[in-house]
């Protein structure tokens, strides 16, 4: 994490990422997200997914033994990106302290590269395979995706404060539990 992000080859297994993609599929096809946010106008959204905040929950051991530092898991984001997405450049939100992007793979002939400006201004454009995550500082680190060539490209956002942190109070990033929505998202 000197740079301020680490790649996790197989943070979950192929097989499972494979299931949360049939999992949100099924979502999207129940109407159950928003179509597009501001970061992304051509995806289709989800915040505070049950089963997506479970998994965040569960990683976030993996996420700790990487930061050497206990994290308290705030909310998942999830998005399926089609043809010709883009993932404006922009910042996580402050009490977005620590933030992974887990792919759960796509439709599409070659790896979609998440770009990552690194503490020393570096540039880094990385290729994530579905099960593979990339664990970083995402409130302090300029991140985006240029356009989209394939069909389509699963991804879920995990996001934590530190546990001894500014943000510790925000529980649940303000939600009265996990797996609850938010409006204001």
């Amino acid at each position: 994490m000197k740079n301020g992000y680490e790649i996790v080859r197989n943070f979950i297994t192929p097989s499972f990422a494979d299931y949360l993609k049939n999992y949100f599929t099924l979502i999207a096809e129940n109407g159950e997200c928003i179509e597009g946010d501001y970061q992304a106008p051509d995806s289709h959204c989800i915040y505070g997914d049950p089963a997506f905040d479970t998994l965040m929950v569960m990683t976030s051991s993996i996420v700790e033994e990487k930061i050497n530092r206990k994290v308290i898991s705030q909310n998942s984001y999830a998005r399926i990106y089609f043809k010709n997405s883009i993932l404006k450049e922009h910042l996580d939100r402050p009490e977005c302290e620590v933030s992974v992007t887990l792919s759960l793979g796509g439709e599409y002939d070659n790896l979609w590269p998440i770009c990552i400006k690194d503490y020393e201004d570096r540039t880094n454009c990385i290729e994530l395979d579905r099960g593979d995550a990339m664990i970083y500082y995402g409130h302090d680190l300029k991140h985006w995706r240029n356009k989209f060539d394939g069909v389509s490209q699963y991804q879920i956002f995990f996001h934590y404060v530190y546990a001894d942190g500014k943000y510790k109070e925000l529980l649940f990033d303000g939600r009265e539990n996990l797996g609850l929505p938010y409006e204001d998202i």
